[in-house]
């Protein structure tokens, strides 16, 4: 068996992601209004997609980009660079710098070679078990990095606000609404976050 390799830069869309905007487009018009162009892109880096959710846990979306600008760390090799001192600097938390830290030191082992093979349920249990790696972040592994097409982050915020301008519905309903987008929870939520800004996240 060939040995799972890091996802390439995602430079172009991923090979579902016309089907699925066809799809998508008939199941649900208020989805259809929302459809452009965009599309997802990956880092290429896992270890990189990794840090910038850590990074984005419970900031906004420009604070997390300030400070992933400040750093630009790719490699496990590029956390050395810089002292705690300066990673609190740069607007870390001392949580935050700790789960870096020990990110780094965890994807020297190559133990996360295998994680390609995995189901996304499996590789979301495997995700978990690093210190700083919750579901949130675990399913930004998944749809950022890994480009997986059903992944549904029920509970990130941008997702639940676009739901619930859009829809008109309760917290309590969003998880049956995602099910008519099913087996493209992932190209969904894609465009609920452009609703919310039209410049595209990559983690």
């Amino acid at each position: 068996m060939k040995e799972p390799q890091e996802v390439p830069s995602g430079c172009a869309p991923p090979a579902y992601w016309e089907e699925a905007r066809l799809y998508l487009g008939k199941q649900d018009p208020t989805l259809a209004s929302l459809m452009d162009a965009s599309f997802l892109r990956s880092q290429g880096s896992g270890f990189c997609t990794l840090v910038h959710s850590i990074v984005g846990q419970q900031i906004s979306v420009k604070a997390a980009q300030k400070i992933t600008e400040r750093l630009q760390i790719a490699h496990p090799g590029d956390v050395q660079r810089f002292s705690p001192e300066d990673l609190l600097a740069a607007g870390l938390s001392r949580q935050k710098v700790t789960y870096i830290v020990g990110l780094a030191q965890f994807w020297k082992t190559e133990a996360w070679k295998t994680w390609p093979l995995l189901s996304d349920e499996a590789l979301k249990r495997a995700l978990i078990t690093l210190k700083g790696v919750g579901p949130w972040t675990a399913e930004m592994f998944l749809i950022f990095h890994c480009r997986r097409p059903d992944v549904f982050p029920q509970a990130d915020l941008g997702v639940q606000k676009a739901i619930t301008t859009l829809y008109k519905i309760s917290q309590e309903e969003i998880l049956e609404l995602s099910e008519r987008w099913r087996p493209y929870r992932t190209v969904a939520t894609w465009y609920l976050w452009r609703s919310l800004d039209a410049i595209p996240v990559e983690y």
